[in-house]
């Protein structure tokens, strides 16, 4: 896997406040986008 682009980093920025134990929590509806849309590039990338 190569270098994580600036969007997906963006993502993470983004969600990642949210995620408690592993899952999001209490997460507004952007960072629930955010979490699905870098999911989806994770598995994309073989992840």
């Amino acid at each position: 896997m190569g270098p994580i682009p600036k969007e997906i980093e963006d993502l993470f920025a983004i969600f990642e406040p949210y995620v408690v134990e592993g899952h999001l929590e209490n997460a507004p509806q952007e960072a629930i986008d955010a979490y699905e849309k870098a999911l989806e590039w994770s598995f994309e990338q073989g992840q």
